[in-house]
């Protein structure tokens, strides 16, 4: 696995990456610098999910993306769900 990313043309479709803790994110499409992918973000308390992300190239002082595996993104979308489901509990009560 690359661990350090910075230009979306290296990013490879069908792959997933990680920027920070915020973002998860697959590659499903696209070329050299039009790629664009799925995407969960954690923002404070809110979780948005979106199939029209679009990755930027980082400059020098930004994180940059890194490669993780299927098995984490999946564990991280269960964790939302998880959470979903608990945060709904919560309000029925």
């Amino acid at each position: 696995m690359n661990s350090e990313i910075k230009k979306v043309e290296d990013l490879e479709v069908g792959k997933y990456y990680q920027k920070e803790e915020i973002l998860f994110m697959k590659i499903t499409g696209g070329a050299g610098e039009d790629k664009t992918g799925t995407a969960i973000y954690f923002l404070d308390n809110m979780v948005m999910i979106t199939d029209n992300f679009t990755p930027f190239d980082m400059v020098e002082s930004d994180a940059m993306y890194r490669e993780i595996t299927r098995e984490k993104f999946e564990q991280k979308l269960q964790a939302t769900q998880d959470r979903f489901i608990e945060m709904s509990n919560k309000v029925k009560k």
